[in-house]
């Protein structure tokens, strides 16, 4: 299934092919994949209270994520959070 993601960090939308019965830790996954987010970087994903408030919208895979915002006629939304002392495994 193909989601349409808001970045309110850059304010851009975002597209993203993926599962729908694929959790949302492999949502971000993807996005790192995809270079929306650096390594070091995590992302809170749900629906915009404002232009920089997000809140979390609990729900096991994305398919429920979707009907929920589909509900409320909103968009799925994310944010960027830095993760502190990541640092990669170089072997």
């Amino acid at each position: 299934m193909q989601i349409r993601l808001f970045d309110l960090d850059n304010r851009r939308e975002v597209v993203v092919e993926i599962d729908g019965k694929a959790h949302v830790v492999d949502l971000i996954q993807k996005l790192r994949e995809l270079g929306v987010l650096k390594q070091n970087e995590t992302a809170m994903v749900g629906v915009p209270l404002d232009d920089k408030r997000i809140a979390y919208v609990p729900s096991a895979n994305l398919e429920q994520l979707v009907a929920y915002v589909n509900q409320k006629k909103t968009v799925i939304a994310f944010r960027r959070y830095p993760i502190h002392g990541y640092a990669p495994h170089k072997p």
